[in-house]
């Protein structure tokens, strides 16, 4: 099992492996809130964007209340990508392919730290040109319940 670690500390873990893997893409986190990314308003979207949350967190064994509790967390990366106007099928791949990116940028975490585990992708194309996805995970570590 994975090092204890605080649910906001799994979101961060998260957000800065994404970081370190495509900030030279010039993929950047967004200001916007996970629940609140992608709510359906283009001018809230950015080229390139990406927000981190975690929905969901539960226990593997239910009977049990212990210090440090083994637990699985679903986090959620919503992702943006603008689909360029006169080659959009073209952009479309590229979108794709970027997904994949951060796809792989999480595949370089460290097991010691957390062990992440892939989901599911799914993704949907607006009617402004937009690309927008959203990568479910689960996270697998022990958190830290103590007093």
């Amino acid at each position: 099992m994975a090092a204890s670690k605080t649910v906001a500390e799994v979101r961060q873990y998260v957000a800065a492996a994404i970081a370190t893997g495509m900030v030279a893409d010039g993929w950047q986190e967004s200001t916007i809130p996970f629940d609140l990314f992608l709510s359906g308003e283009a001018d809230n979207l950015s080229h390139k964007a990406y927000a981190v949350g975690v929905p969901a967190t539960d226990p593997y064994e239910l009977d049990r209340q212990r210090p440090k509790m083994p637990v699985m967390t679903v986090v959620g990366i919503k992702w943006s990508y603008n689909l360029a106007a006169n080659d959009q099928v073209s952009s479309y791949d590229d979108a794709l392919n970027k997904e994949r990116q951060i796809l792989q940028a999480l595949s370089v975490a460290r097991r010691s730290e957390i062990m992440l585990a892939f989901s599911t992708v799914t993704r949907i194309v607006t009617d402004e040109t937009w690309m927008l996805g959203e990568i479910t995970l689960r996270a697998h570590h022990l958190l830290d319940i103590s007093p």
